[in-house]
């Protein structure tokens, strides 16, 4: 069986310790069951900069982790280096599913708070229920045939989705370059910072506590050719005020992306390479300043 995204991996981790492996890593304690819903956190390094962001679901033998394929490789390397000697298992087991997704439509717009429900099936498939800013959507991992109406991961409309209801992601191309109160993780759930320790906890934890954000998540549209993942965003004297966190086409020369930035640049004319940009809303509250250093 093969996946039907390029774009997307799926890493399986089981394990006697598997549970608690998960929650000295991630900046959010993984769900023990599906029925506990799945989770957006980030897998983090020693100076507290997200490398990976990745969606988490507990499934009968372990936890499946959704993430960006130029990343596995990495991340699962890198997880094998944390294990010693606990009883856990990680492998790539993007070959075993289908991924998909559907997104949400107008009429979704009532049931919000479907957001984080995991339902499965006899069949062994798993539908994630996202809030996709219009309204939920899902992202179903199918073990059989895979829906018939679903779109891949990596598809536009699903991308723009991701990208209105203000979802950062990680890739590698902006790997390490944000601590996760940048992406606005705080806001979104996907950070505790009562837990116990994880890589970069204690400087997440300071600069939550005594800092304040100067760099956050911002929502934009652009015009022109498409930016990429990394790029840098500057102002008119050509200051780079941010970068590219990820971006979707809508129609030919023009779509939206999320972007990190200055705060106190959002609102003034910015560019990217050959694109211009607009400030857009984001479909959930921030501040303007708080407790976490930008």
């Amino acid at each position: 069986m093969s996946s039907e995204v390029t774009g997307y991996a799926i890493l399986h981790l089981h394990g006697a310790d598997a549970g608690d492996f998960l929650r000295a890593q991630l900046t959010l304690n993984p769900p023990l069951t599906h029925e506990e819903g799945h989770v957006l956190a980030a897998w983090c390094d020693a100076k507290g900069r997200a490398v990976c962001t990745l969606r988490i679901v507990a499934i009968a033998d372990g936890f499946l982790l959704i993430l960006p394929a130029d990343l596995a490789q990495t991340i699962q390397q890198r997880l094998r280096m944390y294990i010693l000697r606990a009883q856990v298992e990680v492998r790539d087991a993007t070959a075993h599913w289908h991924l998909s997704a559907l997104p949400g439509t107008a009429d979704a717009a009532e049931t919000k708070q479907v957001d984080g429900i995991v339902s499965s099936s006899a069949d062994g498939d798993y539908r994630l229920q996202i809030d996709t800013g219009g309204g939920p959507g899902e992202v179903l991992l199918s073990a059989g045939t895979p829906d018939a109406n679903a779109l891949p991961l990596d598809s536009a409309a699903w991308q723009l989705a991701e990208i209105d209801a203000g979802l950062p992601e990680i890739a590698a191309a902006t790997a390490g370059m944000f601590v996760p109160q940048m992406l606005n993780l705080h806001w979104l759930g996907g950070i505790d910072f009562h837990k116990g320790c994880y890589p970069g906890q204690e400087v997440i934890a300071r600069l939550h506590f005594r800092g304040r954000l100067t760099r956050r998540l911002f929502r934009m549209a652009w015009q022109g050719q498409q930016p990429a993942p990394g790029d840098d965003i500057t102002d008119a004297a050509g200051k780079r005020q941010g970068s590219v966190l990820r971006a979707g086409a809508a129609a030919t020369g023009h779509g939206r992306l999320l972007a990190v930035l200055r705060i106190d640049s959002a609102d003034t004319a910015l560019h990217c390479d050959a694109a211009e940009l607009s400030l857009l809303d984001l479909p959930y509250a921030t501040e303007a300043a708080t407790t976490a250093d930008g």
